[in-house]
């Protein structure tokens, strides 16, 4: 199934080699590197993305920072974080139940694939 991808990365090699395994994979990304743009990405309604790879650490704000904001404002878009801290990077316990999962740095089109088969839809 194609998904709309949301990709939450500021190092732009990593982010364009992410963007290129999604492609491979059938599915549809958008790349932002700021955390406010991801932000304000997911405020448009009419994005309606089903995932968010969200890397740990950006360069305005943290991970962690930005799935608060967006479940604080109630969106429950699905969102994968992407870190070599793995579930240590969203330190809040009750923000990390929120999350779909953690994909280890460095990761490659295996792992990626397997990622996202384990979501639902």
């Amino acid at each position: 199934m194609s998904r709309s991808i949301l990709v939450v990365e500021d190092d732009a090699p990593v982010a364009r080699v992410v963007s290129r395994l999604l492609q491979r994979l059938g599915h549809r990304p958008v790349v932002v590197a700021l955390g406010a743009d991801a932000l304000a990405a997911l405020a448009d309604e009419a994005a309606a993305f089903d995932l968010v790879l969200l890397d740990a650490q950006l360069p305005d704000m943290s991970g962690e920072s930005v799935l608060h904001t967006l479940r604080g404002r109630g969106d429950d878009v699905t969102v994968v974080v992407a870190s070599g801290d793995g579930e240590a990077a969203i330190r809040d316990e009750g923000l990390r139940a929120t999350l779909a999962g953690f994909l280890p740095k460095p990761f490659g089109l295996n792992e990626l694939r397997a990622c996202l088969e384990r979501l639902p839809g």
